[in-house]
């Protein structure tokens, strides 16, 4: 099936890329583009062309199985067909202890087999990167969309981010 998958929709990531340029300091009327407007490529590019889309958040502290929503951002829709998944790991796992999810683990819970894969999220060079290259050594057909990493805040404040490809 045609999936698209975000790695971490966290506050604490979302947040930190709006702090680098200036959201909080300035104000969002400041800028003359909205972060909501990754909501409307991701509904364009994937949910309007038949795909899944699967939410990766961190897990419950204690509980590997059940996706932490405390924390979601709350630029990113949710919609009502789209699965919300847990990475079996929890946020302080990852930046205090350096530990990286099982993509195994993820991918187990991704039915059925992606066919596509797309994968977007924090961070492309490091999570997501290490997400693609281990679906894809599972002859699992696998594209990163940039546009949909932390690379849409630095691309938004160039130019708007077309909502096809």
């Amino acid at each position: 099936m045609k999936t698209f998958s975000f790695l971490y929709p966290d506050r604490r990531y979302f947040d930190q890329c709006l702090e680098e340029r200036g959201f909080f300091k300035y104000g969002f009327e400041a800028f003359d583009w909205d972060p909501g407007w990754i909501n409307t490529v991701i509904h364009a590019r994937y949910r309007t062309q038949g795909y899944r889309i699967y939410w990766v958040h961190f897990c419950q502290e204690g509980n590997p199985f059940a996706p932490g929503l405390s924390d979601r951002s709350s630029h990113l829709l949710l919609h009502k067909h789209d699965r919300i998944i847990s990475a079996g790991i929890t946020f302080e796992d990852i930046t205090q202890h350096h530990r990286y999810a099982d993509p195994d683990f993820i991918l187990s819970q991704i039915s059925p087999r992606p066919d596509p894969l797309i994968i977007g999220g924090f961070h492309q060079w490091d999570c997501v990167d290490k997400f693609a290259s281990h679906a894809h050594s599972k002859d699992v057909l696998v594209k990163v969309d940039e546009d949909l990493t932390e690379h849409f805040f630095s691309r938004m404040q160039i130019d708007s981010i077309p909502l096809k490809r």
